[in-house]
């Protein structure tokens, strides 16, 4: 759809539920989970990819169905030249320290498992999960601690086996979106919308709490100056309302189509057209 939130366009029809699209950074493909039962109670999902123009559907991860309940792979990030993908398999009821991260060549199908099997001092804590891919080795991951339930920002180096935490554990990072020249990162934190240098430093508060209102980032604009936000009534809410805040002058619009109020949806990628 449009920034403004016209012409929406649908690009797939299944009967099970699809979600957390994310577009290749060459714009060419698009990358998304989808539900693999048909159990409310017992889904898995995997992840597919297809051209921009929703053709040449194909599922690229194959997540055991009746091992795992409730779970499957999501925290879809691509790589810098669109020819991997990195994603999580979580396995549920115990997801906190169940969490293994893994990267797939999508033209060999090699899949290679990146954390799990590597002794990370935060591993032993809590569960990892992959973010964002910076650069060949190196991934923005949220680590969750399993006693306290917190999540904190920090970088993953594969390479050299280090996790490097730019939050502090207390602050509780609920949600975040990193802008598309790695220079910020829009999170949320006790219900407060924040922004900060993508080092953790100089962080600035956008939007109090307020009652029924929390925001959480989603993505932000090519030309990093504008984030789309998901509007809650609680952090749990299956429902949310499209929004968008400019950086200039900290407007903030309601952007949701109209046909979109009540249902399930989430905005998660922005390309330029």
């Amino acid at each position: 759809m449009n920034d403004d939130g016209t012409d929406v366009k649908q690009l797939t029809r299944f009967d099970l539920s699809a979600s957390r699209a994310i577009w290749s950074p060459d714009g060419e493909r698009i990358a998304f989970t989808r539900s693999l039962t048909k159990d409310d109670f017992d889904f898995v999902h995997g992840i597919f990819i297809m051209n921009a123009d929703g053709t040449g559907l194909k599922q690229v991860t194959f997540p055991p169905i009746g091992y795992f309940r409730n779970a499957g792979d999501g925290c879809i990030t691509w790589s810098p030249d669109s020819k991997k993908i990195a994603f999580c398999r979580a396995r549920i009821p115990e997801v906190l320290g169940q969490v293994d991260n893994y990267v797939i060549n999508l033209e060999s199908g090699e899949i290679e498992q990146i954390t799990g099997i590597v002794d990370l001092p935060h591993a032993r804590d809590g569960a990892i999960w992959v973010m964002e891919w910076i650069e060949e080795d190196v991934f923005l991951v949220l680590f969750i601690n399993k006693e306290t339930t917190k999540g904190n920002l920090g970088y993953l180096d594969i390479k050299n086996n280090i996790i490097q935490p730019i939050t502090h554990p207390d602050e509780a990072i609920q949600s975040h979106a990193l802008s598309p020249d790695g220079k910020k990162i829009a999170y949320t934190k006790r219900m407060e919308l924040y922004i900060m240098d993508s080092d953790g430093t100089n962080s600035v508060k956008l939007i109090e709490r307020e009652e029924r209102k929390i925001f959480f980032p989603r993505v932000w604009s090519p030309e990093n100056d504008r984030i789309l936000l998901a509007r809650k009534e609680s952090p749990g809410a299956a429902t949310e309302l499209m929004f968008m805040y400019s950086l200039y002058d900290s407007s903030l619009v309601d952007i949701t189509p109209s046909d979109f109020r009540g249902s399930r949806f989430r905005v998660t990628s922005w390309k330029r057209r």
